[in-house]
């Protein structure tokens, strides 16, 4: 069932979509730099955004640069340096 929490009028039922199937992996470290590779960083969220990997901070005004808090990225092709990854998908 959904609900429409924001929705004026009436309540409508929908089907539970199905669930996918996900393959499990192994866990990978990646050796970071920078500021990210701070715990004060508090990484809470990962997300691929095209090629490149979003680190999401919890606190993202920690590392304002002018008043906007900042998200930090790693371009696929480094990424798959930093794994050791060598062949294709």
């Amino acid at each position: 069932m959904t609900l429409g929490a924001c929705q004026s009028g009436s309540v409508t039922e929908t089907a539970a979509p199905e669930l996918a199937i996900v393959e499990e992996h192994p866990v990978t470290q990646i050796a970071l730099t920078g500021p990210v590779a701070s715990s004060r960083a508090e990484v809470s969220g990962m997300a691929w955004c095209g090629d490149n990997l979003i680190l999401l901070p919890q606190y993202p005004d920690q590392f304002s640069e002018g008043g906007i808090g900042r998200v930090f990225s790693i371009p696929n092709p480094h990424c798959r340096l930093l794994v050791g990854f060598s062949g294709s998908d």
